[in-house]
């Protein structure tokens, strides 16, 4: 059961972590869902981690899975229950007001959704699909797959002013312009469940992980896949990044008790075990000075917490938040946003 759990949250959350906002990047200096964390966009002190008054922007029913923000809006993407074709993209002022929705009769659950441009990017019933964030088109323009239909795209990323997507079915990392055009592969293997988790770009590579290893390919295509090092657990699946080096969470054979984050410094092949023995953590954003994630274990209530990357392994994160689980997180200079996967809650938390 605590498997099947765990795939299924891997599979929903194929959520998580990278839109590179240095000047190699399309981004902006909002970081959001599971494309966040690529160029931290402060270094300020937030204070003392402590539990923060959640504002709730909008409730939407039920299975919010996926969450971004641009400067002025937060958007997301869910479904209403088990209902089939019910999914929904919409947004919502990061101040509250009036909700927007964007493109409605989505199949299954919305997820991988990123802001980039006039767009929100997400992925829906094996497709990777865009609608117009202003609201000026309801009707979502497909972008991946283009042929055959049984290529499924489950993970997204983007940098250089260009989308990486995760195929399945052929095990490839595909390139292509925002449009969907020009795509080429620029990996393909043969790797055990290399496509449990998410891809990730970041400084000009692609990062993806397998059951225990954490790999990464040139984003040009231009050599071939290495593995930079093994998680001493298992399921390495959401990253961040910054100039000192990769994070990731990582699952653990039990959900319950065996979730962790971990850091790669730049340049070396050890990694550091930061935090251990939680319920699986989800989403990882970062900035210089923090790593933000949320934890969805079964023993405990599902949090946000707070980790200071200057702290010593092994201490203990903060709680900012005991929220309805969570597996989507973004973050701005100012706030922490979530949705709630149960209540259909979107909000943020202050960060300071």
């Amino acid at each position: 059961m605590k498997l099947e759990r765990l795939a299924t949250a891997l599979l929903l959350t194929a959520t998580c972590v990278a839109c590179d906002t240095s000047s190699s990047t399309s981004g902006d200096a909002s970081m959001s869902g599971s494309d966040a964390g690529p160029r931290p966009p402060d270094d300020r002190d937030d204070g003392p981690a402590m539990l923060r008054p959640a504002e709730v922007l909008a409730t939407r029913g039920s299975f919010v899975m996926s969450i971004a923000v641009d400067d002025d809006h937060v958007y997301w993407g869910r479904r209403a229950g088990d209902e089939p074709m019910t999914g929904e993209v919409g947004r919502v002022p990061k101040t509250g007001g009036a909700v927007q929705v964007l493109a409605t009769g989505l199949g299954d659950y919305v997820a991988e959704m990123h802001v980039e441009g006039d767009y929100v990017y997400f992925l829906s019933l094996g497709k990777l699909l865009r609608v117009r964030k202003d609201g000026s088109s309801s009707t979502p323009e497909q972008v991946a797959p283009r042929s055959p239909s049984t290529v499924v795209p489950v993970s997204l990323s983007f940098g250089e002013g260009d989308l990486f997507y995760l195929e399945r079915s052929t095990e490839s990392i595909v390139r292509t312009r925002l449009d969907g055009s020009g795509a080429r592969t620029i990996w393909t293997g043969q790797y055990p469940e290399f496509d449990i988790g998410e891809i990730y770009y970041h400084d000009r590579q692609v990062y993806f992980g397998s059951w225990y290893d954490v790999l990464r390919v040139p984003a040009d295509g231009t050599a071939e896949a290495v593995k930079i090092a093994t998680d001493p657990g298992r399921y390495p699946y959401h990253f961040a990044a910054d100039d000192s080096g990769l994070y990731w969470t990582r699952g653990g054979d039990s959900h319950v008790t065996e979730g962790g984050v971990f850091f790669l410094p730049t340049g070396s092949s050890t990694p550091v075990e930061l935090v251990s023995g939680i319920g699986a953590p989800m989403e990882i954003v970062t900035t210089q000075r923090y790593a933000f994630f949320s934890s969805v274990g079964e023993l405990t209530p599902p949090t946000i917490l707070r980790l200071d990357k200057g702290a010593p392994a092994g201490a203990m994160p903060g709680v900012l938040a005991e929220q309805g689980e969570v597996q989507s997180l973004a973050i701005d200079d100012d706030f922490v946003y979530f949705g709630e996967v149960y209540t259909g809650k979107i909000g943020r938390i202050p960060r300071r």
